[in-house]
């Protein structure tokens, strides 16, 4: 039978115990309970925040004696 119907979740041999389990989704065909609901509604937008401090500098020149060290440090470990 559960295979003919439509549905978000099915309760067997009970009727109140499915609306307290946090860990399924709920909301009939739609699943908005939890982290489900919490995904369905959001648009996903990465974030990147940059380190107030960051080695970024050293990649761009002048290339200083950080940077040198850095390249015979790489070296020696490849």
């Amino acid at each position: 039978m559960l295979e003919q119907t439509v549905s978000g979740g099915v309760t067997i041999n009970d009727c109140i115990w499915r609306f307290g389990q946090e860990s399924q989704p709920f909301g009939g065909v739609g699943a908005y309970h939890g982290e489900w609901g919490f995904r369905a509604f959001s648009k996903e937008k990465p974030v990147f925040l940059q380190a107030p401090v960051n080695g970024i500098g050293l990649l761009h020149p002048p290339y200083g004696k950080t940077f040198e060290r850095m390249v015979r440090l790489l070296r020696a470990i490849t």
